[in-house]
């Protein structure tokens, strides 16, 4: 299977509802796990084996959910929710993903203590939500919120799925990150983000005014880091070609292990680790 970058913008038929019988479809974090490690990813997606998450994750998890509620309800309101309201939602989200599914904790988090860990995250939550709704969220009048679309490219095996944050109405995609602190280098590569500058481009026939990266960062002082970037043809050709190449895996069944010494392919970052075969055991 394989497409070339100009036909796929041109030729693509996007669905924004989910259809039964379609296609399997292959997103940017499914191919970013397959990547990195092919055993992870069948497990994951294949086998259907979903792990708890690990904190920070959990935190992203609930600065999202505040930003989508606040950013769905503005498209017709045109008004940011109050500073508290998006906080205590925030925290509330972080609360029902903790009673949902619960969490995996590092090594080094398990000698601090679930509960300490747990709090600290809660308070490191309200500090990302005050920077979300101080700093970032003023600038934006939404258009479309966490939209999710299907990119139906002929003659391919799966379908594409992209889901973007949020685009504003001068057609600028924002996408929102917390954790680590992203640097130009990656927002410049990044997978997740090309996917959406090539769903914009096939669903508007143009490319998008602008993609901003809204990373917070808290180390007991939340910080805003936005970064701006830019893709262009070069881009989607690269990552047609990644997606062929994962696909065609995908479909012989090649689920390549992580490298022996990956930094990802330890128990505090993996929830498949502990019972991976391709781990040595002492």
């Amino acid at each position: 299977m394989s497409w070339e970058v100009e036909d796929s913008l041109s030729e693509t038929k996007e669905s924004k509802i989910p259809i039964h019988g379609a296609k399997p479809h292959i997103s940017p974090s499914a191919i970013n796990l397959y990547t990195k490690c092919g055993e992870a990813y069948r497990r994951r997606y294949i086998n259907r084996e979903v792990i708890p998450p690990g904190i920070s994750l959990l935190k992203g998890t609930s600065i999202h959910r505040g930003a989508e509620h606040n950013f769905k309800q503005k498209i017709k309101t045109r008004e940011d929710l109050k500073k508290s309201d998006i906080i205590d939602f925030s925290i509330a989200t972080f609360d029902e993903e903790m009673e949902r599914g619960g969490i995996i904790l590092s090594p080094e988090e398990e000698s601090i203590g679930k509960d300490k860990v747990v709090g600290e995250a809660k308070d490191s939550t309200a500090r990302l939500a005050t920077v979300l709704a101080d700093e970032v969220m003023p600038n934006y009048q939404p258009a479309s919120v966490e939209e999710k679309v299907r990119i139906d490219i002929p003659n391919a095996t799966h379908d594409l799925l992209s889901i973007a944050d949020m685009v504003d109405e001068k057609d600028n995609i924002v996408e929102l990150k917390t954790g680590k602190r992203w640097t130009q280098s990656m927002a410049d590569v990044n997978t997740q983000i090309t996917f959406q500058a090539a769903t914009f481009k096939a669903l508007h026939k143009k490319d998008p005014a602008g993609i901003v990266v809204e990373n917070i960062v808290d180390n007991k002082t939340a910080l805003r880091n936005p970064v701006v970037t830019q893709r262009g043809v070069d881009d989607f050709s690269a990552m047609i070609n990644r997606i062929n190449a994962v696909l065609d895996g995908i479909n012989k069944g090649v689920f390549t292990p992580a490298n022996d010494g990956a930094w990802w392919c330890h128990r505090s970052w993996c929830g498949y680790h502990s019972s991976c075969p391709f781990v040595r055991r002492k």
